[in-house]
């Protein structure tokens, strides 16, 4: 949906915020760790506050994009509401009433929740997550090996408790209906 109903520019532009905002959080944990190595190993003071500025800068300069990535974000999630409804009311004028109304209100906004927005998300998660995977290799490829196999770890307890899960749930569902049709007969 992202390529097929956005400009191509818009797009490139996010996928460049995406990028920078996710050096954020690997920016912050850079800068945690030299505060604890200049908490535990004595520096020289002009270091100190140009290290203080530095990050007072970073965190300007995060804060700013941040701006400009929720504006992208919206920018790109209204260009693709605005094409879709457009579409709609073509379709209604030609067809005359083969469109609900409702879609024009309540359909539209589950797309919007459930596809741009899963959509977005996840150029922003991959992103995220091939930049964190990319830093930890330059760091240390065994600490990135740990952490790729702790990362398996939750997936695998879903998959084996998934079966258990769900048939707890019906159960649950199941009395919780018995509980609801008691407390509306009283």
């Amino acid at each position: 949906m992202l390529l097929k109903y956005t400009s191509k520019k818009k797009l490139s532009c996010f996928f460049i915020l995406c990028i920078l905002r996710s050096c954020h959080s690997i920016s912050m944990a850079y800068i945690t760790s030299e505060f604890i190595t200049i908490a535990t190993h004595p520096v020289e003071v002009s270091k100190l506050y140009l290290f203080l500025v530095v990050v007072s800068l970073l965190i300007l300069f995060f804060g700013c994009l941040g701006f400009a990535f929720s504006h992208m974000y919206n920018s790109l999630v209204y260009d693709i509401d605005m094409y879709v409804r457009n579409l709609a009311i073509q379709r209604l004028c030609e067809d005359g009433n083969d469109i609900d109304l409702s879609f024009m209100t309540n359909d539209l906004k589950q797309i919007e929740q459930n596809v741009i927005y899963g959509q977005l998300n996840l150029l922003f998660d991959i992103t995220s997550f091939v930049l964190t995977v990319v830093t930890c290799i330059s760091q240390s490829i065994i600490f990135t090996l740990i952490s790729l196999v702790t990362m398996l770890i939750p997936i695998l307890f879903q998959h084996i408790l998934s079966g258990r899960v769900e048939e707890k749930s019906r159960i649950w569902e199941g009395e919780n209906s018995k509980y609801t049709i008691f407390v509306t007969d009283l």
